[in-house]
């Protein structure tokens, strides 16, 4: 990955977080979290491993409007739905 041109307030080109890359992201109870959050990491990983099931607890979005939007599914949960042959939970 292609290194920012930012630099620290003392002039050096420390390594951060955004310049990572990692070769496995682990997501642990995928199925409560919101996708945007998943994103975060997925764009710097190699491979992933979402773990949980989207048959218990869902997202917590206190928001009507953006549970409207599509934040009350996770992740984990549209990728099942997707390739889903049985029915629902």
């Amino acid at each position: 990955m292609k290194r920012s041109g930012l630099r620290h307030a003392d002039g050096s080109r420390r390594a951060t977080a955004a310049d990572r890359v990692f070769d496995l992201l682990v997501i642990d109870e995928a199925g409560q979290g919101i996708e945007p959050s998943a994103w975060i990491g997925l764009l710097r990983c190699g491979r992933v491993v979402l773990a949980g099931d989207h048959c218990q607890l869902p997202p917590t979005v206190l928001s009507p409007e953006a549970a409207r939007e599509g934040l009350s599914v996770s992740l984990l949960e549209r990728i099942v739905a997707a390739r889903r042959k049985s029915p629902k939970c």
